[in-house]
């Protein structure tokens, strides 16, 4: 066997990993294009407790400072407002004392200027 066929299998080889790893790479690249950049948004935490009673804490996230309006609700209507200012960078707890509202199903829903975010919870104060 010839060295030089040798030596141009290997080149054609590489060439055939090469366009692979590029088109790959495009791939990436194209279907990232309309990815939406996840420190723009607050992350909302489910409740450690559900039903909840007493005092309960919500907590939040946020990457970057951001004006947050964090409110209860029960069928689209708000019915407290527990938040409204801009948070710095990090985790942020807000309490509420839930013995103010009767029992049943709420929910806590937090608001940017780019999001809302909703998460149903239960109120059972004995």
């Amino acid at each position: 066997m010839h060295p030089y066929i040798f030596v141009k299998d290997i080149l054609f080889y590489a060439l055939i990993i090469l366009f692979l790893i590029i088109m790959y790479r495009l791939l990436i690249k194209r279907l990232s294009r309309g990815r939406h950049r996840q420190e723009l948004f607050c992350i909302l935490y489910p409740l450690d407790i559900n039903p909840s009673s007493g005092e309960i804490p919500f907590y939040f996230t946020t990457e970057i400072a951001k004006s947050v309006k964090l409110s209860i609700e029960n069928d689209e209507k708000m019915l407290i407002e527990l938040a409204n200012e801009t948070f710095d960078v990090g985790g942020h707890i807000i309490r509420f004392d839930s013995t103010i509202l009767p029992n049943g199903l709420y929910f806590y829903c937090l608001r940017t200027d780019n999001q809302e975010t909703k998460k149903k919870f239960r109120i059972n104060n004995a």
